[in-house]
């Protein structure tokens, strides 16, 4: 069986109202927001929330359009224009909650931007934060 081809324009699924579609985008706010607190929480809990995150997760572009939004702390915005800042747990957690300020306002393109940072961010913290749970390793000589 060969499937229908869509063509540019169809409506595939069901059409939301406006109504509808604010309320799906004030959700994923809403979902973004709680994982990034809770996120914050845990850090704070292991006490780890000042920790450098190593590797900020966003490129030069990712940077510049994050910086644009209103949502984000002024020393937040100056740090994001340096390419070799060190941020902590607790500063992408809260650029991580800024974003979800800003989704629901934000153009439908601009929205997914908004998502793709979102999940780069949330990466990084999850990976810092399970990674604190883990036992340093010892460190060995190297043998020669």
């Amino acid at each position: 069986m060969s499937q229908k081809r869509i063509q540019p324009g169809e409506k595939v699924g069901p059409k939301l109202t406006e109504a509808e579609r604010a309320k799906t985008i004030a959700k994923q706010a809403v979902k973004l927001a709680e994982w990034a607190a809770q996120a914050l929480v845990t850090a704070k809990l292991l006490r780890i929330e000042h920790k450098p995150v190593g590797r900020f997760p966003l490129n030069e572009g990712e940077r510049e359009f994050l910086a644009t939004h209103s949502a984000i702390a002024p020393n937040l915005k100056k740090k994001l224009a340096e390419q070799d800042a060190d941020f902590t747990i607790a500063e992408v957690a809260s650029l991580t909650m800024a974003v979800a300020e800003s989704f629901p306002n934000a153009e439908p393109k601009q929205q997914v931007a908004l998502l793709m940072v979102a999940k780069s961010l949330m990466d990084c913290l999850q990976e810092r934060i399970a990674g604190a749970d883990e036992p340093a390793r010892p460190k060995t000589k190297p043998t020669k």
